[in-house]
């Protein structure tokens, strides 16, 4: 029997691209990270996060991802054709938005911040013109096995309200010292809510939202009975510890994605309905800061009046620089500079927005980016995807702030 070097060759990479994705599929909700460098990140004596730069453990694999894509390109000599026309001004751009970071307060931040972006950049183009290896089951599995795992550690940490093991556990966060982690608010008990390996319940919450309605897209297609129970059983456990994390933009996205999934065969035969969709996304994400305003002023509660607060200073920081922002990842080291609430000094934190945050940082430069880059991709392909992350995107902030919201960003548009 003769075989075919070439076939045999692409089947050997195929497997080592499936291992490495299906390993950064269950790393997304890790926050295990090597600080680089901790000196440079202090606003007026206080260490903020966001300003430290970290290698995470999920850059590892994504880095050898794109070292083996990039071997296999250079070996096959082959030339990636771009049309000089349509990314003259893009480049234009870009080359404006990185040249904005070396003049900011905190450039380091800035410059890692901005090779974050590139890196997932990269994986997302990568993903794109790789969508054959997500008919794998491998995939799947990788999903349901994060899912598993995550769960059952959230329902350890709730239930017993300590770790695992700590930090070295793939980012679990420390229960046993409580100031400063997210407790219940809804039924006024006190108890630390379930982190998992994440950096905030919010953001676990959101991976397993978006994690279980790639499972049903995967169940409805499914004919085989194992599967089916074994899928069903573990949507069900996602939306019990969702609940859990009582995170309202998880739930949310959770219930949209759930309705755009199974009305998606009547909604589809209306006329121009992307384009309806997109509006009305848009008019949501020009609305919600307005209501979160009028809603904190309206109640005394610190979560609206805190995210009122960021949302005004991220308005500020773009009028008072309107052309390039502030500098991406240069929020939180501004924030106090365009705000007069006393409180914020200790809640220094991006803008729970990541409209206005994109908005305070890149300016007009990142808007015309994303106009332009955006009128490249046909609406139909995206809409459900941006729809499902809508929520998220207007009430909370680390779809471009972590490490798990970046990666969960540019998976959710090539699952969908």
């Amino acid at each position: 029997m003769k075989y075919n070097a070439g076939v045999l060759k692409k089947n050997s990479l195929d497997k080592i691209y499936t291992f490495l994705i299906c390993s950064i599929v269950f790393l997304i909700p890790s926050n295990l990270f090597l600080k680089l460098n901790t000196s440079s990140a202090y606003v007026n004596g206080l260490l903020v996060d966001y300003l430290i730069p970290k290698l995470y453990l999920s850059d590892i694999f994504i880095l050898i991802l794109l070292l083996f894509w990039l071997i296999k390109v250079v070996l096959n000599k082959k030339k990636i054709a771009f049309k000089t026309s349509r990314f003259y001004l893009p480049s234009i751009l870009i080359s404006l938005i990185i040249i904005r970071q070396i003049f900011t307060p905190y450039p380091l931040a800035a410059v890692w911040y901005l090779f974050k972006l590139i890196e997932i950049g990269l994986l997302g183009w990568f993903l794109a013109t790789h969508k054959k290896l997500f008919q794998k089951s491998t995939i799947y599995i990788s999903i349901i096995c994060t899912i598993l795992f995550q769960s059952s550690l959230a329902l350890w940490q709730f239930f017993t309200q300590k770790s695992l093991l700590g930090y070295t556990f793939l980012g679990e966060p420390n229960l046993s010292n409580s100031i400063g982690l997210a407790k219940d608010i809804w039924w006024n008990t006190g108890r630390v809510l379930p982190y998992g390996t994440t950096a905030h319940p919010n953001i676990l919450g959101g991976v397993l939202a978006i994690f279980s309605l790639i499972l049903i897209i995967q169940l409805l297609k499914t004919k085989q009975k194992w599967a089916q129970i074994l899928t069903s059983l573990t949507i069900l456990l996602t939306i019990f510890v969702i609940t859990l994390t009582q995170s309202i933009s998880a739930l949310t996205s959770l219930i949209i994605g759930n309705l755009l999934i199974l009305l998606k065969p009547y909604y589809q035969k209306i006329a121009n309905i992307s384009r309806k969709l997109l509006i009305g996304s848009g008019i949501i994400m020009v609305v919600t800061p307005l209501l979160i305003n009028l809603t904190a002023n309206s109640f005394k509660n610190n979560s609206l009046t805190r995210r009122s607060y960021l949302q005004n200073a991220a308005i500020e920081m773009f009028l008072n620089n309107p052309i390039a922002g502030v500098g991406l990842n240069q929020f939180t080291a501004r924030v106090e500079e365009y705000s007069n609430a006393q409180e914020i000094v200790r809640f220094i934190q991006p803008a729970h927005h990541i409209g206005l945050l994109w908005l305070a940082e890149t300016g007009v430069f990142g808007i015309l980016l994303i106009w332009i880059l955006g009128g490249e991709i046909k609406i139909k392909k995206i809409i459900l995807s941006l729809i499902i992350l809508l929520p998220i995107a207007v009430l909370d902030h680390y779809l471009l702030t972590q490490q798990s919201g970046l990666l969960l960003f540019v998976f959710v548009f090539n699952f969908f």
